[in-house]
């Protein structure tokens, strides 16, 4: 529930400077994000001059006019400029500041839910073996229909003889796909598509998850060998499930229980920071070890995540009811709050609308006091949890 009081007119130019500050930054933060939007400009260019094709042109221009122009209103007498539109190319593969955004849009979509659920909720991690280029696009395809049979698992849909599934009384999750890869694209283990899942579970006992016991190959960390991770029989369980269910083996208890080893997979209790794996991007510009990706990574991954869903919400998460969404909801409230301001500012002057380049805007930062609507929802307005 939120607790939010539109603040008196004598604090609004407390309210107006905390904003500007937030916007001020916000501004300067995604101008550096597009800096690498130049190599992908160049290598939808490259790809269109290959492929022939006019869309890749069009993606091209679109990257290249990120958060070039910004729309404002300005109040000349009172020295505020307020940020009603920017361009946006919605590349939400490969264009740094786009991902920020809509991981930004989806932390305030999903959280009420999540801390809803907290008590029942965990995040999941399921692994596949990494792959090559020419396996990429397939395995992200079927990644995607192996996830759905077992949910239909967890849920009961599809039912295992003398495999008791309903204890565990899954409520839902929210999967997300993330790809990685290493630096050299002709290596044959190059690409690392994997999920990121908030899950939940109310568990009659809760120690089915969290007593970790059992040691495996996948208990050591490649990164940190001193590190040793012990799993619950629950993660072992889905480590073989999701080996089965990948493979096309018959899931019964008895192939359940021979099978010695599964996927890596990993079930720890749900942390606040544990949002960001969620709702991170589904791929990146730089490589596992933070070098910029090749233009063979980007072709091949533009193909394989050409339009796949990198998010996928499954029953407590889908579609909630019109009762699970509050009135005074983060959005709501803010637009509330930020037409106070605006009213406030309109008392003395009408403004003139304006576009400018992004850097120009930031020079202008030293005299005019910069707003914008989204800066109040994200920085003035709290969700007690």
């Amino acid at each position: 529930m939120l607790k939010f009081r539109p603040p008196p007119k004598k604090t609004f130019e407390k309210v107006i400077d905390d904003i500007a500050q937030s916007t001020r930054k916000h501004l300067r933060d995604g101008h550096d994000r597009v800096s690498n939007n130049k190599m992908i400009v160049r290598y939808y260019k490259r790809y269109a001059k290959e492929q022939k094709d006019p869309v890749l042109i069009n993606k091209a221009h679109n990257v290249q006019n990120c958060f070039k122009y910004i729309t404002s209103d300005t109040y000349e007498m009172q020295k505020v400029k307020n940020v009603t539109k920017c361009t946006l190319c919605h590349d939400y593969k490969f264009c740094a500041n786009c991902l920020k955004m809509i991981q930004d849009a989806r932390i305030n979509k999903y959280m009420p839910m999540l801390r809803d659920k907290q008590k029942y909720l965990y995040h999941m991690t399921i692994t596949n073996p990494n792959c090559s280029e020419e396996m990429l696009k397939r395995d992200v395809a079927k990644m995607s229909e192996c996830f759905t049979h077992l949910i239909e698992i967890l849920s009961c849909k599809t039912k295992i003889k003398d495999v008791d599934f309903k204890q565990y009384n899954f409520l839902g999750c929210i999967r997300s796909l993330e790809v990685t890869y290493k630096s050299n694209p002709k290596h044959s283990e190059c690409y690392h598509p994997h999920y990121h899942c908030a899950i939940c579970f109310d568990l009659d006992d809760e120690s089915v998850i969290d007593n970790k016991h059992i040691k495996n190959v996948y208990s050591r960390d490649k990164k940190n060998p001193d590190k040793i991770t012990l799993f619950s029989d629950f993660e072992v369980l889905i480590q073989k499930l999701w080996y089965l269910i990948w493979h096309g083996i018959s899931v019964t208890k008895k192939n359940i229980e021979s099978q010695k080893l599964g996927y890596s997979c990993k079930v720890d209790r749900f942390k606040n920071k544990d949002a960001v794996e969620i709702f991170k991007y589904m791929t990146k510009v730089t490589d596992e070890k933070d070098r910029m990706m090749k233009y063979e990574h980007f072709k091949a991954l533009y193909t394989a995540l050409y339009r796949k869903k990198q998010i996928q919400a499954y029953k407590c998460f889908y579609k909630p009811a019109d009762g699970d969404v509050s009135k005074n909801d983060i959005k709501a409230v803010a637009d509330e709050v930020y037409q106070q301001i605006l009213d406030y500012l309109n008392e003395i002057e009408r403004p003139k609308q304006q576009v400018d380049l992004i850097s120009d805007l930031l020079e202008d930062a030293r005299q005019y006091k910069i707003i914008s609507r989204r800066k109040l929802l994200k920085r003035h307005l709290k969700v007690l949890e």
